[in-house]
């Protein structure tokens, strides 16, 4: 997940750099403690003015802040249900 898009297309290298910092930052922003204390908002403000680098940037840090989002429920759910 953290190392780029899981569909095994083609993608430029500066799609997969924002994708990495994208979802770096996603998993970050919807985490529990143990997750903010490995991960931080990363985004390089030099290429973020790059569409290629944005994009990959947006769409990593929807798609990792959901699935950590719902790792982290889950989780809560099964040790609630105990």
């Amino acid at each position: 997940m953290f190392k780029g898009p899981s569909d095994g297309g083609r993608y430029p290298p500066l799609y997969i750099t924002g994708w990495k910092h994208g979802c770096e930052t996603g998993a970050y922003t919807s985490a529990n403690t143990f997750y903010r204390l490995r991960y931080k908002f990363n985004q390089d403000w030099q290429l973020a003015q790059d569409d290629t680098y944005y994009k990959g940037w947006q769409d990593a840090f929807d798609y990792c802040r959901k699935y950590v989002l719902q790792h982290n429920l889950r989780t809560i759910g099964k040790k609630l249900g105990d």
